[in-house]
């Protein structure tokens, strides 16, 4: 069974034949595709292996299926904290006319994302950098 291409997105946990697979990122997204980065869902390495790419159209058809997010479940934060799901997903959104001004970070997967032409990016290291000033300034704040 082929999963439909608007189900890959990040965050979204699929049934393969040998362990489940999580999505962590999306990359060089055009006309015939992109390539899907994912990680094992329960973290274990295979094959000295933890996670991977895979082209969209290979990854769509080697899928079983897609895994309900039900919202009963818990993620673990990198820092260790669990936090609950949310049984409906959310969105949410910033309005600014500066969008190059502000990052996206993923407390789970330590994945930061800036707006890049009306879309998000996996931010360069300049913009990590930046990111680590601003946390080490926030601490001495409070």
């Amino acid at each position: 069974m082929t999963i439909a291409m608007e189900q890959i997105k990040v965050g979204a946990v699929f049934r393969f034949a040998k362990a489940d697979r999580r999505v962590v990122g999306i990359k060089g997204l055009g006309e015939r595709g992109f390539t899907v980065q994912w990680a094992y869902e329960d973290g274990k390495p295979r094959g000295a292996k933890t996670g991977g790419e895979q082209w969209c159209h290979y990854f769509r058809s080697d899928a079983i299926s897609e895994l309900p997010q039900d919202g009963s479940g818990v993620r673990t934060l990198l820092s260790g904290r669990q936090v609950a799901c949310e049984a409906v997903e959310k969105q949410i959104s910033v309005s600014t006319k500066c969008p190059r001004k502000w990052a996206l970070v993923d407390l789970e997967t330590g994945d930061v994302w800036v707006s890049v032409a009306d879309t998000l990016m996996r931010a360069p290291e300049v913009v990590l950098n930046e990111l680590a000033v601003v946390a080490e300034r926030e601490k001495e704040e409070r």
